[in-house]
């Protein structure tokens, strides 16, 4: 067992569709002070790494990062909920209607009218 010493270390783990990258850290100190940021995908596995990390580190501050990094970032956006697109819409539209000004033209005003004919996954 590791009693306390000050340190570093990083991996990274490739698979098809992402990177799990971990680091670790640590500083000599008198008692155990365990510090863990993790994915929030991985976040019922806390108890487990931190059992694991208090296995082999007896004292120490010791600060434990793990995090994901998506490689296609179009797999990674965030899904469209069609409804509320369309409820911005109308609610924007009656504001400009309201105010006397010209609706605004762009993005919103060329995809929220066709925002329900599209299925959410």
């Amino acid at each position: 067992m590791i009693q306390s010493m000050t340190g570093y270390g990083k991996a990274t783990k490739e698979l098809s569709d992402k990177k799990i990258h971990a680091e670790i850290k640590s500083l000599n100190s008198k008692a155990m002070d365990l510090s863990i940021r993790i994915a929030s995908s991985y976040r019922e596995k806390e108890p487990e790494i931190r059992n694991e990390i208090s296995k082999i580190v007896e004292r120490g501050k010791v600060d434990f990062s793990l995090w994901i990094e998506k490689k296609d970032s179009a797999e990674a956006a965030v899904p469209i909920n069609p409804s509320l697109v369309e409820g911005y819409y109308r609610q924007i539209t009656e504001l400009s209607n309201t105010l006397n000004i010209p609706p605004p033209c762009g993005l919103v005003s060329n995809i929220a009218p066709n925002a329900g004919h599209h299925d959410q996954k």
